[in-house]
C-alpha cells in the first residue's frame, strides 16, 4: 500500500530530488537539464519472454552453472573462503552472491548472522495473481493505445491495473487480436488472490467490460499466480539495507544482489548485477 511505502528505499530518485531541489517538479525540471545526454531507460522484452536472458546467460557459462541445486547453508571456511553446502556434498569459493529471495536468504544466515536474518524474514511479499486475456478487435470499443492503466485505491475497483502487451510490443497477439495482463491482489487487496481461477476471470472480465468497453468472451484466458510477488518496501526499511550493508562491511567476499535490495525492477537489478560483477572483481584482485 502505497502509505506503508518508504520513499527513501523505494523511490530513491525522488527522494533526492526533493532533498535537493525542494520539490519534485523543480528538481526533475533541473535534473533533466543537467543531464540532458543521459539515456533514459525504456521498455523492453524478448521475443521468447524473459527467460531468453537467464537461459542466453546459463548457456554462455555453460557447465559452470549447476541448475537444480538447493544450497543448504553457507559457512566462512580458511583463509576468508566460503563453504557451501547442498546434497551433493560442499564446495569451497572465494566469494557468494545472495541473489535470492528475502526468505531464502534468511534461511541462509540463520546461523551466522541472526539479526540480518530476523529482518529479513519481516519483508512482505504480497500475493500477485496475472490474468491474461486474449480478445478480438471487434469486441473492443476502441483500439488500446499506450501502456495500459493502473487504478488508484480511490476507484474502489478489483483490480490493480491492465498492460496492453500487444500494444507496447509487436507480434504479442495474432492479427486482429490483442493481449492484455490484468494484475489482481497485491498488499491493497491480498484476500482476494484466494479466489477460484473461474472467478477472476469473472473479476477481471467485469472490470473491463466497464472501463474498456470489453463485450463478449476473451478467446484466450490463461491465469499465473504468484504466491509471494514483490517485496514491499515499507516504512523503515533503511533499517533492513543498513543491516545489510553492515554485514557486507564486516564480511567481505559477501555480495548482495536481489530484487529486495536497491531496486525492484528489472532494470534495478541489470544496473545491480552490473555494479556488483565490478564489485566482485574488484575484491578478487585485491
Amino acid at each position: 500500500k502505497p502509505e506503508k511505502l518508504s520513499i527513501k528505499s523505494a523511490f530513491p530518485r525522488l527522494y533526492e530530488l526533493e532533498k535537493d531541489y525542494g520539490g519534485l517538479l523543480v528538481g526533475a525540471l533541473f535534473a533533466k537539464s543537467e543531464k540532458s545526454d543521459e539515456n533514459f531507460p525504456r521498455s523492453f522484452t524478448f521475443k521468447r519472454g524473459a527467460e531468453t536472458l537467464t537461459k542466453k546467460l546459463a548457456e554462455n557459462l555453460g557447465a559452470k552453472v549447476r541448475t537444480k541445486c538447493e544450497v543448504l547453508r553457507v559457512g566462512k571456511g580458511e583463509n576468508g573462503k566460503f563453504r557451501i553446502e547442498t546434497k551433493d556434498g560442499a564446495t569451497i569459493f572465494d566469494a557468494v552472491i545472495l541473489a535470492s529471495t528475502a526468505e531464502t536468504c534468511a534461511k541462509l544466515l540463520e546461523n551466522s548472522e541472526l539479526d540480518l536474518s530476523a529482518k529479513l524474514r519481516q519483508i512482505y511479499y504480497p500475493p500477485v495473481a496475472m490474468v491474461f486475456f486474449g480478445i478480438r478487435n471487434e469486441n473492443l470499443l476502441q483500439k488500446p493505445d499506450g501502456f495500459g492503466f493502473l487504478i488508484p485505491s480511490s476507484e474502489n475497483r478489483k483490480i490493480l491495473g491492465t498492460l496492453f502487451n500487444s500494444a507496447v510490443f509487436a507480434e504479442r497477439a495474432p492479427d486482429r487480436f490483442h493481449l492484455f495482463t490484468t494484475f489482481v491482489g497485491g498488499a491493497r487487496d491480498a484476500e482476494i488472490f484466494e479466489k477460484t481461477d473461474e472467478e477472476l476471470f469473472e473479476i477481471v472480465h467485469a472490470e473491463l467490460a466497464e472501463i474498456l468497453g470489453l463485450k463478449g468472451k476473451s478467446d484466450f484466458r490463461h491465469i499465473k499466480r504468484w504466491k509471494r510477488a514483490i517485496p514491499q518496501y515499507e516504512v523503515g526499511y533503511d533499517k533492513v539495507e543498513a543491516a545489510i550493508e553492515n554485514f557486507a562491511n564486516k564480511t567481505p567476499g559477501v555480495f548482495f544482489c536481489s530484487n529486495f535490495y536497491r531496486g525492484i525492477s528489472v532494470g534495478d537489478c541489470v544496473k545491480n548485477a552490473y555494479q556488483t560483477a565490478g564489485s566482485i572483481e574488484k575484491y578478487l584482485n585485491e
